[in-house]
């Protein structure tokens, strides 16, 4: 059965306007924190709140920007935000298989 959004969220409550603030005011904050976050933790936030960003440009219809965030949460999969630190192994796909 598939998951449906929670109401106790801005998203979940269909108001995506208000959960692109929350989003980017969250990334701010990773951004301030620096080292107090693990690294690694740090960026897979990061990943989760520019997909959820594009998730919500979305359901506003804001399909440029839809399209720019995912790209981003998709080149920090790639890349890790620190250099040389992927999140996802670039010989092997999310599914497990292997590329070419």
């Amino acid at each position: 059965m598939p998951s449906r959004p929670c109401g106790c969220t801005p998203a979940g409550a269909g108001r995506h306007e208000e959960a692109v603030t929350e989003h980017l005011r969250t990334l701010v904050f990773l951004d301030q924190a620096g080292e107090r976050i693990e690294p690694h933790i740090a960026d897979f936030a990061r990943v989760n709140l520019r997909m959820a960003i594009g998730s919500a440009h979305t359901a506003l219809k804001n399909w440029f920007q839809a399209a720019d965030e995912s790209h981003s949460a998709v080149d920090l999969c790639r890349t890790g935000r620190r250099r040389g630190v992927a999140l996802v192994s670039p010989r092997r796909r999310p599914d497990g298989r292997r590329t070419r």
